[in-house]
């Protein structure tokens, strides 16, 4: 299969799209330009090559599109200002930014295909810092900073104190073993430390932090007082 690049997929795409409304604003028939072309990808061997790439390499073209559709809001903005501000805010209409964070949270975040992909590709920049080798402190920010803006936030928190959860145990049981009690004790505050800056830095909800410490309290410390009391 041909080597496919996010970025040239996207820019592709939106070309073809580009083509389909030239003929005219009609909000009808460029949407159904749109949908057939968006149904069409489905045999698409670049798009095929797209749903199977890596969970990173799909979440940095995930940053890149919605970058790209953070600025175009600012020109939509600009344009529905010029409107009659006094009967846009009469019919109560929805803002720019809702409109388009809630198409894109269902038409794309919400994907069967799509939403593991992003979730997992998370999660793992996080486990590979955990393991002292992220790729891309700045993905994970975008990622972070993306679901913040979807407003799906949640969806990664649940699936990430789960298997914090397994993390923990795991590091636990390990260090636990191979370590004399004082030594144990210290490796076990430093870990904490890591991990609550982690928190601050990549602006995680509070709701994490304060589960995510609990975790660690309970499953390095609680977990294992029956052992360090030996």
């Amino acid at each position: 299969m041909q080597a496919w690049k996010g970025k040239g997929a996207v820019e592709d795409c939106a070309g073809k799209l580009q083509e389909t409304c030239r003929g005219g604003f009609q909000i009808e028939s460029g949407g159904e330009g749109s949908e057939r072309q968006c149904r069409s990808a489905g045999s698409c061997p670049r798009c095929l090559h797209y749903l199977e790439c890596s969970k990173g390499v799909f979440l940095s073209s995930m940053n890149y599109v919605i970058t790209i559709l953070t600025n175009k809001q600012t020109k939509l903005r600009a344009i529905l200002t010029y409107l009659d501000r006094a009967y846009l805010l009469k019919r109560r209409e929805p803002s720019i930014e809702d409109t388009t964070r809630d198409q894109f949270r269902d038409l794309i975040f919400n994907d069967a295909t799509l939403k593991p992909k992003i979730i997992d590709g998370t999660y793992d920049l996080l486990l590979a810092d955990r393991q002292g080798h992220m790729p891309d402190h700045a993905m994970f920010g975008d990622a972070i900073k993306m679901l913040h803006t979807l407003q799906v936030y949640s969806s990664f928190e649940s699936i990430m104190l789960a298997r914090s959860q397994e993390f923990i145990m795991a590091w636990a049981d390990k260090e636990c073993a191979a370590r004399e009690l004082p030594d144990y004790v210290a490796e076990s505050v430093k870990l904490m430390d890591v991990e609550m800056k982690r928190c601050d830095q990549f602006n995680l909800d509070l709701s994490t932090r304060r589960d995510l410490l609990t975790k660690l309290e309970d499953l390095l410390i609680d977990r294992k007082e029956a052992e360090l009391s030996k």
